[in-house]
């Protein structure tokens, strides 16, 4: 074997890792992204539920407060 084919066979080796790496990247990132997004939404989602809740609970309680004429 000549050293260009050696060095041929190296090459196309070291092309095939480098495409191997990027799709492990890709398939890294792929998953990453997507579970930040889900993390992201479901914690808007539980703020916003908490923040209706307060406000309902804030409604009640003024209407179930009673004026007192007699102190004014």
């Amino acid at each position: 074997m000549t050293p260009w084919m050696e060095l041929r066979e190296v090459a196309f080796i070291m092309f095939y890792a480098l495409i191997g790496m990027c799709l492990l990247y890709w398939v890294y990132d792929k998953i990453k992204t997507l579970n930040y997004e889900k993390g992201y939404w479901s914690g808007r989602n539980d703020g916003w539920r908490a923040s209706l809740q307060h406000q309902e609970r804030i409604r009640r309680m003024r209407n179930d407060e009673v004026f007192d004429y007699e102190k004014n």
